[in-house]
C-alpha cells in the first residue's frame, strides 16, 4: 500500500487512518470535493508525511479499495466450504461496513466495483460468489 519500501507499525497505522479518514470525507463532502488537504488536516499530519506514503488522493484512494478487498478475499478463503465461506465474507463486510457503503454506494461503474467483480473472478476461492446458482 505504500510508497516507502518498507513500513513500521506506525507507518502501516498511519495509512489505515488515513484511508479512514479518507472514507469520511467521501460522505461529507463526495470524493471530488476532497484535498490532500483537507485529509491530512482531519487526520493532523503534515502533507509530507502524505506524500511518503501516496502520490495524491487517487493513489489513496485505489490503495485503501485494494486493501479492502484484499482483506475480504483473505477473510472468505479461511475456510474451504462454500457455505462457510460466504458466511466469512458477509462478516467482514458487516466488520467493515462503512467503507463498503461508501465503496458500494459510488457509481456502478466505479473502479471500485469494477475491481472487486475483477478480483472475485480472478481468485478462485472466491469465484462461487458470482455464480447465478448457489453450490449449495
Amino acid at each position: 500500500m505504500a510508497r516507502l519500501n518498507s513500513l513500521t507499525e506506525r507507518g502501516k497505522e498511519t495509512q489505515r487512518l488515513l484511508g479512514e479518514i479518507l472514507l469520511k470525507l467521501i460522505t461529507e463532502k463526495g470524493y471530488d470535493k476532497i484535498t490532500v488537504k483537507d485529509i491530512t488536516d482531519k487526520a493532523n499530519i503534515d502533507r509530507t508525511t502524505f506524500y511518503l506514503h501516496f502520490k495524491d488522493k487517487d493513489d489513496l484512494f485505489l490503495k485503501s479499495q485494494q486493501q479492502i478487498i484484499d482483506e475480504l478475499i483473505e477473510y472468505g478463503q479461511k475456510i474451504d466450504q462454500p457455505y462457510p465461506r460466504a458466511t466469512l465474507v458477509f462478516e467482514h463486510m458487516a466488520q467493515h461496513s462503512e467503507a463498503y457503503r461508501v465503496l458500494l454506494n459510488l457509481d456502478e461503474n466505479s473502479f471500485f466495483s469494477k475491481h472487486l467483480y475483477f478480483e472475485f473472478r480472478q481468485k478462485s476461492g472466491a469465484v462461487f460468489l458470482l455464480r447465478k446458482t448457489a453450490p449449495w
